[in-house]
């Protein structure tokens, strides 16, 4: 289902996210087309027709939707591919049309949770009622940041255009959970 949106004159548009990127393509304005579909939805049919009735772009057609090279930021090292490393890039861009997986591990974390319960009796001590929640989350994240430490390759991005790999000077790490 799309989503609202504001056009420039505030009006509020709905458009599935498809029809969006094509009215950005053609440079329309939805909120400027006539809808058709249900609450006032702008659906792809109305857009087309409105582009093909001479409907005017309001803006210069947008470039294509793609994300853009990675560019270093303050902190970060460039190093050009190696030979080995130029024939991998070319490999793993091909690949990218085979559907990609997800990987799973169990750990044992005995030590982890006897650590917590340590912590948790401090902090209930320390704070007493007002103590803060203390979650896994935060050793898990620490963790992964002095894994990236010990190994900055795995916190790096590939510039293909300029055929170099930046090693990323900070720790930018997202978590997505799965619970049964």
């Amino acid at each position: 289902e799309g989503a609202a949106f504001a056009g420039a004159a505030g009006a509020k548009v709905l458009a599935s996210p498809a029809t969006r990127r094509l009215a950005a393509e053609q440079g329309v304005n939805l909120a400027t087309v006539p809808a058709t579909g249900k609450d006032g939805r702008v659906t792809k049919d109305d857009l087309l027709a409105f582009v093909s009735a001479g409907g005017a772009p309001t803006a210069a057609p947008a470039t294509p939707v793609g994300a853009a090279p990675p560019r270093p930021a303050a902190g970060d090292v460039t190093q050009p591919f190696s030979v080995i490393q130029k024939a991998m890039f070319k490999t793993m861009t091909q690949a990218l049309a085979v559907p990609q997986f997800t990987v799973g591990e169990d750990v044992n974390m005995d030590e982890l949770v006897v650590l917590r319960k340590t912590a948790k009796a401090y902090l209930a001590e320390q704070y007493g009622a007002d103590a803060p929640n203390l979650s896994y989350l935060p050793f898990i994240i620490k963790a992964v940041s002095l894994a990236l430490k010990e190994l900055p390759q795995l916190n790096a991005s590939v510039d293909g255009p300029q055929q170099q790999i930046i090693v990323k000077g900070r720790h930018n790490i997202g978590l997505a959970l799965d619970n049964p």
